[in-house]
C-alpha cells in the first residue's frame, strides 16, 4: 500500500499527486459546470439580438420591394387624357384650296389658290379667334396673280365664327412690274370659309372680291 492510500486510510490529509488530483477533480468540474452555464446564458442573449438584426434588415428591405412591385403593377406612366371632341379651343394650322371671282377695272375674273392659316380658337371668348394667314391666287383669264398676308380676328356671332383679315397685297405678273397694295375682307365659317375682300392695287386701283376658302384644321397644338 502507498503513503498516500495508507494515509487516506488514517484519515490524513491527501499529499502529493494524488491530492493535487483529488482537489483539482471537483474544481474543475464546477468551473466547467459554471462554463456551460455561462455559455449557454451568451447563446440565449445572441439568439434574439440576431433575430432583431435580422427583423431590422427585413423592415429594410421590405420598402424597396413594395416600390418595385408597385412599379410593376403600375406599368408605364399612363399619358395625358384626350381632349373631349366638344372642346375647340386650341392652337391650328388651317390648309386648304381657295377660289374666288375678282371685279376690277370693269371686268369679271375668276381666281383660283390657296391659303395657309395659324389660328388661336377660343370659343367662349370675346376675341374667339386670333392669327395670321398667307394666301394666293392666280388669275384664270390673265397672266399673273395675287398674293397677300392677313391679320385674322373673329368672334362668335348668332352661333357662328365671323371676323375681320386684312394686310398687305402684291399683285405679280410678267407683263409689268410688281404692285403693292392691301385689302381687308369679312368672313364667316360655316363649314367652309365665304369672303367679301376689298382691296386696291398700284396702277389698277380698286378690286372686289367674292369667293370661298375650304380650309381645314390639319394639325393642332
Amino acid at each position: 500500500m502507498s503513503n498516500a492510500e495508507d494515509g487516506f486510510m488514517r484519515g490524513q490529509a491527501p499529499t502529493g499527486q494524488w491530492a493535487s488530483e483529488a482537489s483539482v477533480g471537483p474544481t474543475a468540474a464546477r468551473e466547467d459546470e459554471s462554463g456551460s452555464r455561462a455559455g449557454g446564458r451568451n447563446c440565449s442573449r445572441a439568439r434574439p439580438v440576431a433575430a432583431r438584426a435580422r427583423a431590422v434588415d427585413r423592415r429594410r428591405r421590405s420598402p424597396l420591394a413594395v416600390s418595385l412591385v408597385l412599379a410593376f403593377a403600375a406599368g408605364p406612366a399612363a399619358a395625358d387624357p384626350p381632349r373631349p371632341i366638344a372642346d375647340l379651343d386650341g392652337l391650328y394650322l388651317w390648309l386648304g384650296p381657295a377660289g374666288a371671282a375678282t371685279y376690277q377695272e370693269g371686268v369679271w375674273e375668276s381666281t383660283w389658290g390657296g391659303s395657309a392659316a395659324v389660328l388661336r380658337i377660343r370659343e367662349h371668348a370675346p376675341l374667339g379667334a386670333v392669327g395670321a394667314t398667307v394666301a394666293a391666287a392666280h388669275y384664270a383669264g390673265s397672266d399673273g396673280g395675287r398674293l397677300w398676308l392677313d391679320g385674322v380676328v373673329g368672334t362668335r356671332l348668332a352661333g357662328r365664327m365671323v371676323g375681320l383679315a386684312g394686310g398687305p397685297a402684291l399683285e405679280l405678273g410678267a407683263d409689268h412690274h410688281p404692285r403693292w397694295g392691301a385689302s381687308v375682307a369679312l368672313w364667316a365659317f360655316v363649314g367652309l370659309t365665304p369672303m367679301l375682300r376689298l382691296g386696291a392695287l398700284d396702277e389698277r386701283g380698286v378690286f372686289v372680291e367674292v369667293g370661298a376658302h375650304l380650309t381645314l384644321p390639319v394639325r393642332r397644338w
